[in-house]
C-alpha cells in the first residue's frame, strides 16, 4: 500500500521514498513535456515537482490515489510556472503561418532524413498543444492523453466536472479544426508534410540534426500516427517519455544538502 510507503518515507526510509518517486516520476515527466514542450524544461519542472511531493508527504491523507495527489501538485506547479514567468502562448494563427513556410523548397537530402522527419512530427504535434490556453491545454492533457475519468480529472484540476468537460470540449474542437486544416497526414488535401518541413526547420533551428530532442522516443508514436484517420488519435498515441537516470540522484543529493526536508506534522 502506498499509504504505508508514505509513512515509511516520512520516517526516513529512503527505499520507500525512492519507490514512491519511481512510481510517479515518468507520469509527471509526461505531463510536463506535453505542457512545456521542451524536454529539458520538462525535466527541470519534474525535479521541482518531485521535491514538492517529498516536502509535502505528511499532507497526503490517503483519501485519493497517491498518483492523483501527485498530479494535483504537478498541475498547480505547471500552471503557476507559466503565469509567474509571464510566458506567452503560441497562437494557432502564428503556428499556421509557420507551417506554410518553406513547403516548396527542395527536399532535404541526407542519411538522416527519416530520423529528422520523425523529429519534425513529434515536435509539431507537441507544439500544437502550446496554442491552447494553459487551462485548456491542461484539461486536454489530463483528459485525453492520460484518459482519466471526468471525476478524476476534475479532482486533479480542482474544478467542477462540468467546467472540466467544457474545457476539454473546447480544447478538442480547437485542435481538431487546426489538424484538419493543416496536417497532410490526417487530411490529404492539405499541403503540409513533415518531410517538406525539414529544410526550413533546420535552417530556422527548430531542429538540430546533431542534438535531437524527441526522436529516441518518437518512432513507435509516429508509425502509429500515419495509420490514424482522426486528429484525436494523434495525441492519444504520443510516446511515453522517460526521465533520465540522473534525476533521482539529483534529488537525493539535494536532500543530503539539507536544502529540502520531508515536512512532518
Amino acid at each position: 500500500m502506498q499509504t504505508d510507503l508514505v509513512k515509511l518515507a516520512i520516517s526516513g526510509d529512503r527505499k520507500a521514498l525512492e519507490e514512491l518517486l519511481i512510481s510517479v516520476k515518468d507520469k509527471i515527466y509526461n505531463l510536463s513535456i506535453r505542457y512545456l514542450w521542451h524536454p529539458q524544461n520538462a525535466e527541470d519542472a519534474t525535479q521541482e515537482i518531485l521535491i514538492k511531493i517529498i516536502t509535502n508527504l505528511s499532507s497526503f491523507e490517503g483519501k485519493s490515489l497517491f498518483s492523483t495527489w501527485c498530479y494535483r501538485i504537478a498541475v498547480n506547479y505547471l500552471l503557476n510556472l507559466k503565469r509567474n514567468k509571464g510566458q506567452q502562448n503560441i497562437t494557432f494563427s502564428d503556428f499556421s503561418n509557420e507551417l506554410k513556410i518553406g513547403l516548396n523548397r527542395p527536399a532535404y537530402v541526407g542519411a538522416d532524413t527519416d530520423i529528422l522527419e520523425e523529429e519534425v512530427k513529434t515536435g509539431c504535434t507537441l507544439g500544437m498543444l502550446l496554442c491552447l490556453s494553459p487551462e485548456l491545454r491542461m484539461a486536454f492533457i489530463i483528459g485525453t492523453v492520460f484518459d482519466l475519468s471526468s471525476e478524476g480529472a476534475s479532482q486533479i484540476l480542482q474544478v467542477t466536472p462540468e467546467t472540466y468537460r467544457k474545457r476539454l470540449s473546447r480544447a478538442k474542437e480547437s485542435l481538431e479544426h487546426f489538424v484538419n486544416s493543416h496536417c497532410g497526414l490526417i487530411n490529404q488535401s492539405r499541403p503540409c508534410r513533415c518531410a517538406k518541413r525539414i529544410p526550413h526547420a533546420v535552417d530556422a533551428k527548430r531542429i538540430d540534426p546533431r542534438h535531437l530532442l524527441f526522436v529516441a522516443k518518437a518512432n513507435e508514436y509516429n508509425r502509429q500516427m500515419e495509420e490514424l484517420h482522426d486528429a484525436a488519435g494523434i495525441f492519444k498515441s504520443h510516446p511515453d517519455f522517460k526521465t533520465g537516470p540522473h534525476l533521482l540522484n539529483n534529488i537525493f543529493d539535494l536532500l543530503k544538502s539539507n536544502r529540502y526536508t520531508i515536512l512532518k506534522d
